[in-house]
């Protein structure tokens, strides 16, 4: 038995459009619907922006000018 597989859509109207196959004519056939999902569309929150802005802006300092501007700033916030 052969397995055929075909991606098309469902008109509004019921109608299910298949390729062109002369051997599916005239016989009685199992049709297995299976919907394929919607791709989820994200919305880019104010965490995606910063991290989108920032991602990398250190990446040019050594690790002790890291730390040194990380202690700087400790030492200016808290006052």
């Amino acid at each position: 038995m052969h397995t055929y597989k075909f991606d098309t859509r469902i008109s509004e109207d019921g109608v299910i459009t298949l390729p062109f196959e002369p051997q599916l004519f005239n016989m009685e056939v199992e049709i297995i619907i299976v919907p394929k999902p919607q791709p989820i569309i994200k919305e880019q929150t104010a965490v995606d922006k910063f991290l989108e802005t920032w991602s990398g802006a250190f990446k040019s300092l050594t690790d002790e000018e890291l730390d040194n501007a990380k202690y700087e700033y400790l030492m200016e916030k808290h006052k």
